[in-house]
């Protein structure tokens, strides 16, 4: 069960899709919400003239605080009818990034709920640096929501299977989602039979892992068919009304941890329904 769930605030886009879906699901486990708005404190930069002055730079840190706080103020409104109502937490981030502090309050969370990253821009590299942080650095699942998806609970799931660390560690941290749901697919995309891949019946153990938590799993192999991974799954999602898939959100050695890998990365931009991650 989920008893607590993070939502930081990153931008416009978490209150079309990550907000809603938290707040649906902290109705439904009884958690206890909290929404993390971080007062980003502008540092004093160095110019031609040297470092800026003092009045520049607390003009700016009263600005990034009114503007905090408006958002703040909105989202304890918006959580006036939910059974629990939104712990609202604003930090002031002064000696780290947004994302990094993020990344320190969902260690003590069950989930983490994030907007889905837009393809390009300034909010593109935004959403990612909040997602690597996440991932890499929780400890936990993050949830990945695009805007308009925020049905909760998901009656069909489909979990992105490959025979790794990071997917299994995915599907035990969506088991209570799982269980939730009215069907689960293990969908896999060109599954490698043999020793050290898929084994000689590719999805049968962690189908049958699932039967014993009481879960009815249908085993679904596609071929890509010149397609990526990413939008052959993305295309069994749109044609069987798939509402949440399950992944490894899959990372590097540690000097490369920053690079997502190509599923992850599409996945983060593509997908059209939430997607659980986890590492």
């Amino acid at each position: 069960m989920y008893k607590t769930i993070l939502v930081p605030w990153v931008n416009q886009d978490t209150d079309r899709g990550a907000l809603p879906t938290a707040m649906a699901l902290a109705d439904a486990f009884s958690a206890h919400l909290v929404a993390l708005v971080t007062v980003d404190v502008p540092p004093p930069m160095p110019n031609e003239w040297g470092v800026i002055t003092n009045d520049y730079f607390l003009k700016a840190l009263d600005e990034s605080r009114e503007r905090a706080k408006a958002v703040a103020t909105r989202l304890g409104h918006s959580s006036m009818h939910l059974t629990h109502p939104i712990e609202v937490r604003m930090i002031e981030s002064v000696s780290l990034y947004p994302a990094r502090t993020a990344c320190l309050n969902a260690r003590y969370a069950d989930l983490t709920i994030i907007p889905s990253a837009p393809l390009e821009g300034a909010e593109s590299a935004l959403s990612h640096s909040y997602f690597q942080e996440l991932i890499n650095g929780s400890g936990g699942p993050v949830m990945v929501v695009p805007p308009g998806a925020h049905k909760a609970p998901m009656a069909r799931v489909a979990i992105a299977w490959q025979p790794t660390r990071e997917a299994a560690r995915a599907v035990h941290d969506a088991l209570p989602l799982l269980k939730m749901a009215k069907e689960v697919d293990v969908v896999m995309v060109d599954p490698s039979v043999g020793e050290g891949n898929h084994g000689e019946q590719p999805g049968a153990d962690i189908a049958a892992y699932l039967a014993r938590h009481g879960l009815a799993v249908q085993v679904i192999s596609i071929a890509r068919q010149g397609r990526t991974v990413t939008f052959a799954l993305l295309d069994h999602v749109r044609e069987h009304g798939v509402e949440l898939i399950v992944a490894g959100g899959y990372g590097h050695s540690r000097l490369r941890e920053l690079i997502l890998g190509g599923v992850t990365r599409d996945l983060l931009t593509y997908t059209t329904v939430p997607v659980l991650f986890s590492h």
